[in-house]
């Protein structure tokens, strides 16, 4: 695992420095995400010192919407998901850059108590290895969560790699049910 204390040091395949990022860096990342650094190099520069771009895969979970399969849906962050849902939503909330991760976490008892489980979007957890070559993500010292910033459509080879750990209570069968 990477050295969280530390995760300016960590290495970068891109060539820039870990408070950089360049246009063609940032091309990878769906259009949403982008929009968050238009004019605004503060946000930017934010959001370099933030992410760690080369990091060792490390098994993590992620809550998912049914107990017995892992959707595409599931690795987008909630503003993409809002996107295909046609909600709507504030142009600040939209530029925190935040919005657009995916949320993963290596333990997945501390995802059961910090998400609200049950819930009528959340059945199950999946879990598989965050890896790098999808998005870079951040790692805060002594959390176990993390924002896995992933690439323009690299959600649909991240399902493919996760697997339903456990089903979340009554909720998954009246999900299945309604199915």
């Amino acid at each position: 695992m990477i050295d969280k204390t530390d995760k300016n040091k960590t290495a970068d395949n891109s060539g820039t420095t870990a408070t950089e990022l360049t246009d063609e860096y940032l091309a990878q990342f769906p259009v949403s995400l982008r929009k968050c650094f238009d004019n605004n190099i503060d946000r930017r520069r934010n959001f370099a010192k933030e992410i760690v771009k080369d990091y060792k895969e490390l098994l993590v979970y992620r809550a998912v919407k049914y107990s017995d399969k892992v959707l595409c849906i599931d690795f987008l962050g909630n503003a993409e998901k809002y996107d295909l849902d046609g909600k709507e939503y504030s142009e600040r909330w939209v530029r925190k850059y935040k919005n657009h991760s995916v949320s993963v976490n290596e333990s997945a008892e501390e995802l059961v108590e910090t998400t609200n489980f049950p819930n009528n979007h959340i059945t199950g957890i999946a879990k598989g290895y965050m890896r790098c070559k999808y998005g870079p993500a951040d790692f805060e010292t002594n959390k176990t969560h993390h924002n896995w910033y992933l690439f323009e459509g690299a959600n649909k080879e991240v399902c493919k790699e996760f697997i339903i750990d456990r089903e979340i209570t009554e909720k998954a069968t009246e999900a299945k049910a309604a199915r």
